[in-house]
């Protein structure tokens, strides 16, 4: 028989009964406020309910309230802003190039324009007439750019992997086509109301002279056209800057030596939240016997677990203190994993110094 392992003790090297009790104190809570209840009443409530635990644990704290679609969206408010914004620019330039367009056709339909109007025609009815000319361009294209986003949009869902957030909620619904009915009434109003209104100050005599239909634009409509293709260009040289940078900042974080491999690795989400893996020693049973298993496929390098793997946040945070001082306080705080042994085979994370676990 073998003897027993001999066992050592060593003092935790702290007076436990000196120590204070310590906590990150960092909850979130989500509260539903009545109706017509102040973010300030409802503050100075919270403080009443939590006086005893600040006074016990001599802490300081500063509750806050903050809207649930805040605290969902803030890490993603600003890109969807930026795409929001580029959108809109990519929109005013469409709008522009069209209004010039029909800035263009207008300006040769002075003649038409004055027959209309010496066969009774009124100046209302040639503002219509080029208005309703701009909404049937607008209803085509801004038919076919829904049919285009439907396609997309389901093809983008298709695709996203399931673990982003709310992607089954991800649809075209009637907010949807609101705003795109009101972006084209003003892509209607900016593309047709001022070649409209050109056209509604048509001076009938001017334009039935016998030489009107090949005369020269006046300086002012020139300069309207010039102004017209400046701010297009302007918003265009914008958009392909800023275009550039982005790409520039993508190619260059994707080119960052993120200290671990990600082709030819697989990854598989395994929650083991079944009942018959409720005991620990169920579920590091399964774990070793489905690394065993995989490690012996042909072609797999080497398998490997972990509770979280890399760039997916925090899960487990510790505090680091001196550990031969006694009644040290934290100087730091860690993020720590579960791995195994092969972790850092998988992953290709080499090993610098030292020795694997």
């Amino acid at each position: 028989m073998n003897p027993a392992p001999s066992l050592m003790f060593r003092p935790l090297g702290m007076d436990v009964a000196t120590q204070k009790e310590v906590g990150m104190n960092n909850y979130i809570s989500v509260v539903r406020l009545k109706p017509g209840a102040q973010p300030e009443q409802t503050i100075a409530e919270f403080n009443a309910l939590i006086a005893d635990f600040v006074r016990r644990f001599n802490i300081q704290t500063k509750p806050t309230l903050l809207p649930l679609q805040d605290a969902v969206t803030h890490g993603v408010r600003p890109a969807l802003w930026l795409l929001m914004g580029t959108v809109g620019a990519v929109l005013l330039i469409v709008c522009m190039n069209v209004g010039n367009l029909m800035l263009v056709r207008t300006a040769g339909r002075h003649r038409e324009a004055g027959v209309r109007m010496a066969l009774g025609a009124s100046r209302s009815d040639l503002f219509r007439l080029v208005l309703t000319e701009a909404f049937t361009q607008v209803a085509i294209g801004g038919g076919a750019g829904l049919l285009l986003a439907q396609g997309a949009l389901k093809t983008f869902v298709a695709a996203a992997p399931v673990t982003l957030p709310r992607v089954d909620e991800v649809r075209m619904d009637g907010r949807v086509l609101l705003f795109a009915a009101a972006a084209m009434l003003a892509s209607i109003l900016i593309a047709g109301l001022l070649p409209a209104w050109r056209l509604a100050r048509t001076q009938p005599q001017e334009s039935l002279k016998g030489g009107s239909a090949n005369s020269t634009e006046t300086g002012g409509r020139m300069r309207l056209r010039e102004v017209l293709v400046g701010v297009e260009v302007a918003l265009s040289t914008v958009l392909l800057i800023t275009g550039g940078l982005l790409m520039l900042s993508f190619l260059r974080v994707m080119r960052v030596d993120k200290g671990f491999e990600v082709a030819h690795v697989i990854e598989q989400a395994l929650p083991l939240t079944a009942p018959a893996y409720r005991p620990d020693a169920n579920k590091v049973r399964f774990i070793d016997q489905a690394l065993r298993k995989l490690a012996e496929i042909p072609g797999v390098y080497a398998a490997g677990v972990t509770n979280q793997i890399p760039l997916r946040g925090e899960t487990w945070i510790d505090g680091l203190a001196e550990p031969n001082t006694p009644g040290s306080e934290m100087k730091a705080l860690a993020n720590f994993r579960f791995v195994s042994r092969d972790y850092w085979k998988a992953m290709g994370i080499p090993l610098r110094q030292g020795r694997f676990f």
